[in-house]
């Protein structure tokens, strides 16, 4: 078949909804800009490995900071953390019980949502002290209610009590989500860290 006379202009609507739209508009610098996140991932990775360092200069202006471990436990890059424990809850290199803050492989999901928390790490999956991880979920109620708000949760014997801490608003001020991450973790210790002294020393 030839068509030996131009073609009408296509009479077609074209595609109205505005979110398509701003997409189909921009779509190579949405796909460049997207590319970014791993770098941005990386960048909060690093950043949240400093605030090792914040915290235990924080520690070491408590009354009892020559007792207080800080530090990054990076075996499982799938869920890095940092660890705050008393260095008498720690059996051969790992807390039998501490304050984390545990985060994604990456910090934020391909959703753009954050993936970081805090709580209260009861051991290790397979070497867990059960005794010290059932009472630490007998206490779940209390810690979380003396916790208060924002609502802490209660998952699983691995974390007796935990929860989200994400960034405000629709942007990332990092440097105000490291703090709203630091003054969480301390929160947590101040109302979790008497009881699982008392946990462990009772019962190992």
């Amino acid at each position: 078949m030839t068509i030996e006379k131009p073609l009408s202009e296509v009479q077609l609507p074209p595609i109205g909804d505005p979110r398509i739209r701003f997409y189909l508009d921009h779509q190579q610098a949405i796909h460049t800009w997207a590319q970014l996140r791993e770098d941005a991932n990386q960048a909060l990775h690093d950043l949240l490995l400093d605030l090792v360092d914040v915290l235990a200069n924080d520690a070491s202006s408590l009354p009892d900071g020559d007792d207080i471990e800080v530090r990054a436990d990076t075996d499982d890059l799938r869920k890095p953390r940092i660890v705050i424990a008393r260095r008498r809850w720690i059996d051969r290199g790992k807390a039998t019980a501490a304050i984390v803050i545990e985060w994604g492989r990456h910090v934020i999901d391909e959703h753009g949502e954050a993936t970081l928390f805090v709580g209260v790490r009861a051991g290790e999956r397979g070497r867990r002290n059960q005794a010290v991880s059932t009472e630490l979920s007998r206490l779940g109620p209390r810690m979380r209610s003396d916790l208060g708000g924002p609502p802490w949760q209660r998952e699983d014997d691995s974390f007796p009590v935990w929860r989200w801490v994400l960034p405000e608003g629709t942007g990332i001020d990092e440097v105000a989500w490291m703090g709203q991450i630091r003054d969480a973790a301390w929160r947590c210790w101040e109302v979790a860290s008497d009881h699982i002294d008392r946990i462990i020393r009772d019962e190992t």
